[in-house]
């Protein structure tokens, strides 16, 4: 992206300040080693580490029936087991494929 910025007003500015006028006021665009944006405005340096990531992600049973959404920095949390339902499911599927 590019930013212009005066020249007087760039070469009268303290270092701080340069950091400053060369931030515009949009979102970050890097991503997270998870996959997910950066959360902060355009800044300098490093994004803030993995474990903080608060985004939304589903977490699905093996049949992919039941859903868990949790925060991303908690993704290592189990995700649910299939429940009684989930099999009879599964059961009844694979019953009409094989007299089909």
């Amino acid at each position: 992206m590019n930013l212009f910025v005066e020249c007087c007003k760039w070469t009268a500015a303290s270092e701080e300040e340069k950091i400053e006028l060369s931030t515009c006021t949009s979102q970050c665009t890097k991503q997270l080693p998870c996959g997910h944006r950066c959360p902060l405005g355009c800044h300098h340096g490093n994004c803030p580490p993995p474990e903080t990531c608060q985004r939304k992600v589903t977490l699905r049973c093996s049949c992919r029936r039941l859903k868990k959404e949790v925060k991303c920095n908690e993704r290592d949390t189990k995700a649910p087991a299939c429940d009684g339902e989930c099999r009879r499911l599964i059961a009844e599927k694979e019953e009409v494929t094989i007299t089909s």
